[in-house]
C-alpha cells in the first residue's frame, strides 16, 4: 500500500487499463499514452516504440480511430487497454525477423558527381513500411540537400511542412531508457527508439512512447532542441501523412 501511494505520488496521473483515455483534445489524451501498459496479455511492450509512435502519428493525422481498430481486431471504445491492443497488433504484423523491435531503414541515393541528393529506397531489411502501409500513411525519410550536409534537415523539414502543413514526422532518437529522456543520435550512431514530432503554432513538441506509466509523453522543444533534434541532426527523420 505504501509503494501503491509513493508511485501515485510521483505520477502525473493514475489510470486502469479499462478507463476511457482523458482529454479535452486529441494532443490531451494521447499524452497520457505509453507504449508500456498493464497488461498480462502484451508481450512488447518495451520493443513497440515504431508501432505506438505511428499509431499516434495516424491519429493525430486525423485517422478514424474505430476504423483501424474493427481492422486490426480491437474493441472501438477508446481506452487505454484497447489502444495498447491496437500497439501489440501492429508490432505483430510489423515484425517479421522474430527479434525485438520493428526495424526501419532506408537507403539515401546521393549524385555521384555533385553530392546532391537525389532520392531514397527501402533497406531490404526494413520492417516499419509495413506499419505505414497497415494504418493508410504515405511516409518519405529527410536528408540534408547533400551527402556532405546530410545532417541539414531543416530545409527539407520546411519543405514537407510547406507541402502539407498537417505532417508529422517520426524521428529516431537515442533514448536514455532509464531516465526516458530522448537524446540526439551523434554521427555514426544508431537511434535505440522511435518518438513522434509535430508541430501546432510555430513550436514543436514530441510524444515519446516511452513514457513511465502513469507519465505525460507530451515534450516541448526549445530552439536549442529543435535544432538539435530537428533541423541539425543525425537524427532518421521519417515525414508522415495520411494518404489521399
Amino acid at each position: 500500500m505504501i509503494v501503491l501511494m509513493l508511485l501515485a505520488l510521483a505520477a502525473d496521473f493514475i489510470y486502469r487499463e479499462s478507463d476511457p483515455i482523458p482529454g479535452a483534445t486529441l494532443v490531451d489524451k494521447l499524452k497520457h499514452v505509453s507504449q508500456r501498459d498493464l497488461l498480462d496479455v502484451t508481450k512488447a511492450d518495451s520493443a513497440r516504440c515504431g508501432p505506438a509512435a505511428i499509431l499516434n502519428a495516424y491519429l493525430l493525422l486525423g485517422g478514424d480511430w474505430p476504423k483501424i481498430a474493427t481492422h486490426l481486431g480491437i474493441q472501438r471504445p477508446f481506452t487505454f487497454e484497447n489502444i495498447h491492443l491496437a500497439q501489440e497488433a501492429i508490432y505483430n504484423h510489423a515484425n517479421r525477423d522474430g527479434k525485438p523491435g520493428v526495424f526501419g531503414g532506408y537507403l539515401p541515393d546521393w549524385d555521384p558527381s555533385s553530392g546532391r541528393y537525389l532520392g531514397w529506397k527501402h533497406k531490404p531489411t526494413d520492417e516499419a513500411h509495413h506499419i505505414f502501409e497497415h494504418l493508410g500513411l504515405d511516409h518519405f525519410p529527410l536528408y540534408g540537400p547533400t551527402k556532405d550536409a546530410i545532417s541539414n534537415k531543416g530545409p527539407a523539414i520546411e519543405s514537407a511542412l510547406k507541402a502539407d502543413p498537417r505532417t508529422v514526422f517520426v524521428i529516431g532518437v537515442k533514448e536514455a531508457f532509464n531516465e526516458a529522456v530522448s537524446n540526439p543520435v551523434l554521427s555514426g550512431e544508431v537511434a535505440n527508439h522511435y518518438t513522434l514530432v509535430f508541430q501546432d503554432k510555430g513550436k514543436f513538441y514530441m510524444l515519446d512512447p516511452w513514457a513511465k506509466i502513469g507519465d505525460y509523453a507530451l515534450r516541448s522543444f526549445d530552439a536549442e532542441q529543435t535544432r538539435l533534434m530537428l533541423f541539425e541532426t543525425y537524427n532518421p527523420i521519417i515525414a508522415v501523412r495520411l494518404k489521399r
